[in-house]
């Protein structure tokens, strides 16, 4: 969902600026919220450090993603017609849930932000919540209970 301003990653952004990512920006990616499979767990990492990757290598064998799964992600993003139109498709519908929520917070009057990009929005449900004693105990056993 792109409102406002949208997402613009730091990859993009030193690559228009001239610049380079160097050894210590990384880019992470998940499949979850971009393409909706979060039971995939599926992700890279992209990193010009050989530290990082290092390390990385280290964790590749008990990450491994299986075959099947690795075969359906091919298909899915190597259709581009499909990738093109699921993307336009989710943003339009994402842009719709999120007119629909934030007018009824505000209907209702909670208080939240506008996401610049992304699917969350953050609301403030302190005035929902009964005064709690005995500081940080007290409100995970309100909370909790």
């Amino acid at each position: 969902m792109l409102i406002g301003s949208g997402f613009r990653s730091i990859a993009r952004v030193l690559r228009e600026s001239g610049d380079t990512m160097g050894d210590d920006v990384h880019v992470m990616w998940g499949l979850a919220k971009d393409l909706c499979l979060s039971g995939f767990r599926t992700g890279c990492v992209y990193s010009k450090n050989p530290k990082l990757h290092r390390a990385l290598d280290v964790l590749g064998v008990p990450m491994d993603v299986c075959a099947l799964t690795q075969w359906t992600l091919c298909q899915m993003l190597t259709d581009d017609a499909w990738v093109s139109h699921f993307l336009t498709e989710n943003a339009k519908r994402l842009n719709e849930m999120y007119t629909l929520v934030s007018h009824t917070l505000t209907h209702l009057r909670i208080p939240h932000t506008q996401p610049h990009a992304g699917m969350f929005i953050w609301t403030d449900m302190r005035e929902f919540l009964p005064p709690v004693r005995g500081g940080e105990g007290g409100v995970c056993a309100c909370v909790c209970m």
